[in-house]
């Protein structure tokens, strides 16, 4: 699973690009590296208002746990979920009372172990070159929380061997044409399934080698110590 995104675009790029505009003004700071690890923000543009851009912690968090997020984060690490999974959750139980979002970013990393587990070899996917790169738009699901509060799920599907590398599910890469379709309330179960089987990008993706992984682990560390200073300030 894709734990690791990047989204190192300014706001008003971002807004340009989507049509859509951040709700909550001033919070919003490019980032070259976010993982799962202390359930960060992502950024999300939500089905309920399709011209908003929204922070939203990931690690989907279900209506019947919203008061028990702790412990349910510490059993569960829902930041991620394959298309089958999606597809089969149950519309109609209240406890899974959630919408489809966009979640941006402008890159994602993949790692696999080699050579007896010694060595880590790294890859990022972009759509396009550095500050030139365009932005993604992954198929994702959300929950309201609280007034203002989301949380968010990436969901996947596995890579084309053809693209990436390795055997790995990578978020689902929403094609510019079917952005929209997606946020769209009266999609059938059906157009579901075609869309997501339809639906993904047809842009040629940039993968570039981390050779040494020097720069991946700057940032990994650089990462972590953000981590641990924001857990330190909730004990």
């Amino acid at each position: 699973m894709c734990i690791e995104v990047s989204l190192n675009k300014t706001d008003l790029e971002i807004e340009d690009f989507f049509d859509a505009y951040f709700r909550v003004m001033c919070e919003y700071e490019p980032y070259s590296y976010r993982a799962a690890l202390g359930f960060p923000n992502l950024y999300i543009i939500p089905q309920h208002d399709p011209d908003g851009i929204w922070p939203a912690h990931w690690g989907f968090i279900p209506a019947n746990e919203s008061d028990n997020i702790l412990s349910f984060r510490q059993q569960y690490n829902l930041h991620a979920i394959s298309i089958d999974q999606f597809l089969n959750l149950k519309y109609n139980k209240p406890s899974l009372n959630f919408g489809r979002c966009l979640i941006l970013a402008d890159g994602f990393y993949l790692s696999e172990l080699r050579s007896g587990n010694k060595n880590r070899k790294i890859w990022k996917v972009t759509n396009g070159d550095g500050a030139k790169g365009k932005l993604f738009a992954f198929a994702g699901i959300y929950y309201l929380i609280d007034e203002d509060l989301f949380s968010c799920c990436i969901i996947t599907n596995p890579a084309n061997k053809n693209v990436i590398p390795l055997e790995s599910e990578i978020p689902f890469i929403l094609d510019d044409t079917f952005r929209n379709e997606w946020l769209r309330e009266d999609l059938t179960q059906a157009a579901l399934k075609s869309l997501l089987q339809f639906g993904f990008t047809k842009d040629r993706l940039k993968v570039t080698s981390y050779k040494g992984t020097a720069m991946y682990r700057e940032e990994i560390h650089s990462y972590k110590k953000v981590v641990a200073s924001h857990l330190n300030r909730n004990i």
